[in-house]
């Protein structure tokens, strides 16, 4: 029996050496699998970190260049404006003083035929005011006997 215990008690002590041998090579596994994980991940995060740094100074450059463009853009437009504001204002200028020339020719114009016009009622007046006072016999009397002296 004793022998019988023995090799039980051998059989368990390889049978737990080989065990532990099983799970050390288990666990050494995975922590070598755990390292490159970790490895890989480490490595695969700088790379995006350095495509992401790439990208931004790209970003950034593209943004200077697009925004140099409307700046350049935007003068032009400002000096384009800035030439039909100034030739409006000389067209403005030029009609103005035209239509001012106009308005006073025809304003002389009307005040020359209305002073005509002032003296044709003058003279209509003058003329009704004496044809009234031949027209009374009174004072055609009057007139005959002053135009007899």
């Amino acid at each position: 029996m004793r022998a019988v215990d023995e090799v039980i008690s051998q059989i368990t002590e390889i049978k737990w050496k080989t065990t532990k041998d099983e799970l050390l090579s288990a666990i050494r596994e995975e922590f070598i699998n755990k390292n490159v994980f970790e490895e890989r991940t480490s490595a695969i995060q700088q790379s995006i970190n350095s495509s992401k740094s790439e990208l931004i100074t790209r970003m950034d450059g593209v943004n200077a260049g697009i925004t140099a463009k409307i700046e350049g853009v935007r003068a032009e437009l400002i000096e384009k404006i800035e030439g039909v504001r100034a030739e409006l204002i000389e067209k403005i200028e030029g009609a103005k003083a035209e239509l001012s020339v106009k308005i006073d020719k025809v304003k002389s114009d009307i005040e020359r035929q209305i002073q005509k016009t002032d003296m044709k009622l003058n003279f209509l007046i003058v003329l009704t005011i004496i044809a009234i006072t031949l027209m009374n016999s009174v004072v055609a009397e009057i007139i005959k006997s002053l135009l007899k002296f």
